[in-house]
């Protein structure tokens, strides 16, 4: 994205498009896809991002359990694990990989 004004625009229409769109097991990698290409400007999301990453989670009962996606490299060289609900959206801040 060339601009702070342009990325505000990409990101209201894709949350326009996106909004009350599909369910979260079958829509979640085309979600994170044209999150990266279209808001944030990533040229080739696909080698930028990872999904159902299994990680080892702090709640004893569960022992594991995976992420839905992991951005593997940006624009910015940055990496963050992802995980979607289709009420919002959130990030995991503590894993293991």
């Amino acid at each position: 994205m060339s601009t702070t004004n342009t990325q505000k625009q990409a990101a209201k229409q894709f949350v326009k498009e996106w909004s009350g769109k599909g369910y979260e097991k079958g829509e979640t990698q085309r979600f994170w896809m044209a999150l990266l290409h279209d808001v944030l400007g990533v040229e080739n999301p696909v080698k930028a991002m990872e999904f159902e990453i299994p990680v080892k989670t702090i709640i004893k009962e569960k022992g594991s359990d995976f992420i839905d996606g992991y951005i593997t490299a940006t624009t910015s060289s940055a990496s963050a694990p992802l995980t979607s609900a289709w009420t919002g959206v959130k990030s995991i801040s503590a894993f293991t990989k």
